[in-house]
């Protein structure tokens, strides 16, 4: 019995590119590409006239952006899976992007091996499938802060809830520095502060808030899965915890 392909569309506006792209795609073992676009707007017709596995989404493009597309398929009950390409240095677009369900992100000009590997895992047909641990942006560079909102909104946190900002900087700053995760209240907190122009007891009100919501309101299988066990056999972590067992999990999977 002949496995089922990985069906995947590619929206892309410089047609050299998508050309080139999606026959490299088709031509990989497992994958089937089964429509492209050149824009925004043509994808979201194409999405609602045949259903794909993984869409590999530019972020820059005519009429309707790679932005503009996450938003309007956000709440699509049978959402495919997300792979954001854009250029380097658009790290802001880059947080839009995984704030809005984007499920990974490369940076062009990328190693398209990487890309298929991706495509595999992101649809479970590889052999490292992720779902939250070393999220990479393939450019030689990760960027911590990238990888870190991509996590918490695996949990389900939105990026306007109040303490996010503060919860994404003392995630940072404790992959940066492991050590730090022990002086909390004298270093973490005060350091976080000064970077947002706040006050420590602030920061630690925002992230337990923050935390709560995780907790309370995320997405229970995602949380279980990361923390080990349900979450009714166990209390909420407090701030110090939270931030170390996030921070390390980051840390070694981008020393991996």
């Amino acid at each position: 019995m002949t496995a089922r392909s990985v069906r995947v569309g590619i929206v892309e506006d410089n047609a050299e590119f998508a050309k080139m792209l999606s026959e490299y795609v088709a031509s990989q073992p497992g994958l089937e590409v089964a429509w492209v676009a050149a824009d925004g707007e043509d994808a979201l017709v194409k999405l609602n006239q045949s259903n794909v596995d993984l869409v590999v989404l530019d972020i820059i493009m005519p009429y309707l952006d790679g932005i503009g597309v996450l938003e309007s398929i956000r709440n699509m009950s049978s959402k495919p899976k997300i792979i954001v390409l854009t250029a380097l240095g658009r790290e802001e677009t880059a947080r839009q992007a995984i704030a809005l369900g984007a499920d990974y992100y490369m940076v062009k000009p990328f190693d398209m091996d990487v890309l298929v590997r991706r495509i595999l895992q992101l649809t479970g047909e590889g052999t490292q499938g992720p779902p939250y641990r070393g999220m990479q942006i393939h450019h030689g560079v990760e960027s911590r802060e990238i990888e870190v909102c991509r996590l918490l909104s695996w949990f389900g946190l939105s990026p306007h809830v109040r303490g996010y900002k503060y919860l994404v900087d003392a995630i940072g700053m404790a992959i940066d520095d492991p050590d730090i995760r022990g002086r909390v209240t004298t270093e973490l907190y005060p350091g976080v502060a000064q970077n947002n122009g706040t006050s420590p007891q602030r920061v630690e009100r925002a992230i337990r808030h923050a935390i709560r919501l995780i907790w309370d309101k995320g997405e229970r299988d995602h949380i279980e899965e990361f923390f080990g066990r349900p979450i009714s056999t166990r209390k909420k972590p407090t701030n110090s915890e939270f931030i170390a067992c996030v921070s390390e999990t980051i840390r070694l999977g981008q020393l991996r």
